[in-house]
């Protein structure tokens, strides 16, 4: 429920206006007439710093909480009269959808996702963007238009599902305004709508659910596992694409010496989104090994690469010795054709490589 609640809207208030209506809002001695020290009550029940019985007029929908809307139409009703102040509007959301089509979000079990959102509100944007979500939190946001990330905790109505579903169920038997729509197989809301308060400048919000895509589906060792509507099998640590892609032409590089101090030269790589994965951009270097994929190592110039060998007991399991036509080979990961080729109780063969754990499903993201 909304509690920002302040002492200053009444200072609008100089005095008190008669009222001719049976019933008044805040108006707490039932006198027909609403003044400055009854909105003070109203305002102290709000804070709950007062019982609801000091002032029952104030709590006009009877749900043991005085909001600022009750106290917006105690407000107007001191100002104009009664017979003036809005009645509290009914509802005009169904409770039973609202729970049926949560009770569908939480069956799908849908805990790392991307989607397309959109949001409307008196604040900056972007206003379509593209989310990441795990576990009902928002932990990632980029502009799909130029592929720049956005910063989540700037503080603008970023919402999970879940968040839009608490938002819905907050403004339920409240609001002047709620419009829901869900979407009829998973049951998130496609389309959200609310108008708090009635007459209250810049309060409404929007948002806009779409093309809902599951990151990590399942586990898997090759595409046949994945679900039939088109889900692939991606291995540990890979990635499905963007979707769209980026020309970073114009940030290229072509050796370390163009970019910056502790940036390296290095091919742009599927997971930035560039058209060109083989482009050379400026990116951070290594400090450690641990910022190495499994195989590499961190070399001197901050550059990871893969471990030098010239046999397999230099690698670690599930990696093979790979000497081409040098003496000095690199080791890479071994070739498979099902998980016994692989480490013995520490390998899984993933699309026809050993990996030390089982893939993972996705769907093409938006």
């Amino acid at each position: 429920m909304t509690k920002i609640i302040g002492v200053s809207v009444l200072s609008i208030i100089l005095g008190s206006v008669a009222a001719v209506a049976d019933s008044c809002p805040c108006d707490c001695n039932d006198d027909s007439s609403v003044r400055v020290g009854e909105l003070t009550t109203g305002v102290a029940i709000g804070l709950h710093r007062m019982p609801v019985s000091r002032c029952p007029a104030a709590d006009m929908d009877s749900d043991s909480e005085v909001e600022i809307n009750e106290l917006i139409r105690g407000v107007d009703a001191a100002l104009r009269g009664c017979e003036f102040a809005p009645p509290t509007p009914t509802p005009r959301h169904d409770r039973q959808a609202f729970e049926e089509a949560r009770a569908l979000w939480t069956a799908a079990d849908i805990r790392h996702y991307q989607a397309n959102y959109r949001f409307g509100c008196f604040c900056p944007g972007p206003h379509d963007i593209v989310v990441e979500v795990v576990d009902g939190k928002v932990v990632g946001a980029r502009d799909p238009s130029n592929g720049d990330r956005l910063n989540v905790e700037a503080g603008l109505p970023y919402l999970s599902v879940a968040e839009v579903f608490d938002r819905i169920e907050h403004h339920l038997d409240s609001a002047f305004r709620l419009d829901v729509s869900y979407d009829d197989q998973l049951g998130y809301p496609t389309n959200f709508v609310v108008d708090p308060i009635e007459n209250l400048a810049d309060d409404e919000l929007s948002i806009q659910y779409s093309n809902i895509t599951v990151v990590d589906g399942g586990a898997c060792r090759n595409s046949s596992d994945c679900d039939p509507s088109g889900g692939v099998c991606v291995e540990p640590g890979g990635t499905v694409g963007c979707g769209v892609c980026f020309d970073f032409s114009e940030t290229s590089c072509s050796i370390d010496m163009d970019c910056e101090v502790g940036s390296i030269c290095k091919p742009a790589g599927f997971d930035s989104c560039a058209c060109d994965p083989s482009l050379l951009t400026c990116q951070p270097g290594c400090d450690s090994v641990i910022q190495c994929s499994p195989g590499e190592t961190c070399d001197s110039d901050r550059h990871c690469r893969p471990i030098g060998c010239r046999e397999d007991s230099r690698c670690l399991a599930n990696f093979a010795c790979n000497l081409g036509d040098s003496r000095t080979g690199r080791c890479e990961r071994r070739t498979c054709t099902s998980d016994n080729d692989c480490a013995v109780d520490a390998g899984t063969c993933v699309n026809g490589r050993c990996y030390e754990t089982a893939g993972s499903c996705q769907l093409p993201p938006p």
